[in-house]
């Protein structure tokens, strides 16, 4: 850092401590960033580290690229299924497209322009909401199978009518402790939010 080089190469320089250090030091990184400039190259496999310190990630697999971007369009809109499910939760929901509309394996239908054919849509666990649906909403029914309070937020899982299981994250945590696996949910989310991804 003295020499303020050009391009400094950071090969999983947090791995060995605890979370609450490990905060802090990514707090520091950022600082330091800020005052010296030029470009951190960071490697992890921690997810929420690479976000909070990444203007652009990269995202590999077998030591190919996969995708280049900034951090929340690669969360947003991956271009595979790989990446999809490597960066943070992702429910896969797959279907047929025909004439401008997909109908889900699963049920649900909404309008979607592109190629006739099977299709696959990727749908973050935090866009889900429960009860009634907006009115551009996409729409399905559910089987609750667990309830977990996390503190902070819950996670639900739920079976939809053709097997398929949805994870559902809940803002309100204190909603879950009342729920029974069993019970029949209401499910829908913006149809903005499903991301179509290359099998």
């Amino acid at each position: 850092l003295v020499m303020r080089p050009a391009i400094l190469l950071l090969d999983e320089p947090l791995s060995a401590l605890d979370l609450k250090l490990r905060q802090a030091m990514q707090e520091e990184f950022r600082r330091i960033h800020r005052e010296t400039g030029g470009t951190f190259i960071y490697v992890t496999h921690d997810q929420g580290e690479a976000f909070s310190l990444a203007d652009r990630l990269i995202v590999m697999n077998a030591g190919r690229i996969e995708q280049i971007g900034r951090p929340h369009e690669v969360y947003r809109r991956p271009k595979s299924l790989f990446v999809a499910r490597f960066v943070g939760d992702a429910n896969v929901l797959e279907g047929r497209r025909e004439a401008g509309r997909v109908t889900l394996d699963d049920g649900p239908a909404f309008e979607s322009e592109g190629r006739d054919g099977r299709v696959t849509f990727v749908l973050r666990p935090e866009d889900i909401r429960l009860g009634a649906p907006t009115p551009d909403a996409v729409t399905a029914g559910g089987v609750l199978r667990d309830a977990v309070h996390l503190g902070g937020t819950g996670r639900l899982t739920a079976t939809l009518p053709g097997g398929r299981t949805l994870l559902v994250n809940v803002a309100e945590p204190d909603t879950v402790l009342t729920m029974e696996p069993g019970a029949a949910l209401a499910l829908s989310w913006p149809r903005q939010a499903m991301a179509e991804v290359a099998p």
